[in-house]
């Protein structure tokens, strides 16, 4: 893995917008409230940045523009920002797949950022991950990603799988579902990767109480995540990846937006699975 990159932390004392912007993210988000809409656009910025703060972001860029055909699948990617800003840093934008359950917040997206599909042709797939076929033969050539019939397409071609803020929405039993999926999309070349964050907790103690707490569906340690991946039922051997966690602390911008409060103590967990 490459060294661990730890960003300058986001200072929500900058925070500026003109009136016009801010009438132009109401008509978008649907808030009214002003401090509402603050509080919004900084967990989204929190959760935009946090992607750069993983140790493995280097990695991504670095598959981008070495290895040939590399596609990124950018699951449960809403606005599509993560995807945006891999492809600003050098990711080639026709190899990006976005996928969600819904189209609304990807189309927002062009609206947020002042694109359109022609400006900015980012592939799209509308759908539910947890629909994913495995019924195609695979195949070595890259399919166009702009016409999928199913993500299933992609088995064993996806060189980095991205996923943000979405695990945490899910029961274990769900969870597990999804890393198979994942485990089958993703390329057995190495150094092919899946990472990305969500709440979390640095200890299973910690665990335990946040889950009781916030009424999460399941919240993982650095060592139950690593068991998700490659323990006894997971998708991969323990010998054929490399799972990273680390649990990151809330800012007090981030509790507010999280929870409304500035109180107790709440965390992401970053991580990354390298294919050795």
């Amino acid at each position: 893995m490459s060294s661990t990159y730890i960003p300058n932390p986001l200072d929500p004392s900058l925070y500026r917008i003109t009136e016009d912007e801010a009438k132009f993210l109401k008509e978008c988000t649907g808030i009214t409230d002003d401090e509402e809409l603050k509080q919004h656009i900084l967990e989204v910025q929190a959760e935009a940045y946090a992607l750069t703060g993983n140790s493995a972001y280097s990695d991504v860029l670095k598959l981008g523009k070495t290895r040939e055909n590399a596609i990124m699948l950018d699951i449960g990617c809403g606005f599509g920002n993560d995807s945006r800003r891999v492809i600003s840093d050098g990711f080639p934008l026709q190899n990006v797949l976005c996928t969600d359950l819904l189209e609304g917040f990807f189309n927002t997206g062009h609206k947020l950022f002042k694109t359109t599909p022609e400006s900015s042709p980012l592939a799209f797939f509308g759908g539910d991950i947890f629909d994913t076929k495995f019924i195609y033969p695979q195949t070595t050539t890259i399919p166009n990603l702009s016409a999928l019939e199913n993500i299933g397409q992609l088995k064993g071609q996806v060189s980095v799988i991205h996923a943000s803020a979405l695990f945490h929405l899910f029961v274990y039993d769900k969870q597990r579902e999804l890393v198979g999926i994942m485990g089958q999309l993703l390329s057995p070349q190495p150094g092919s990767i899946i990472l990305g964050y969500q709440a979390g907790a640095p200890n299973n103690e910690k665990a335990a109480a946040l889950q009781a707490n916030i009424r999460l569906t399941k919240i993982h340690s650095p060592e139950t995540w690593k068991d998700l991946w490659a323990g006894e039922d997971g998708p991969f051997k323990p010998d054929e990846v490399e799972v990273h966690a680390e649990a990151r602390a809330f800012t007090t911008d981030e509790k507010l937006g999280a929870t409304g409060s500035a109180e107790g103590d709440y965390y992401w967990l970053m991580w990354s699975v390298l294919r050795r």
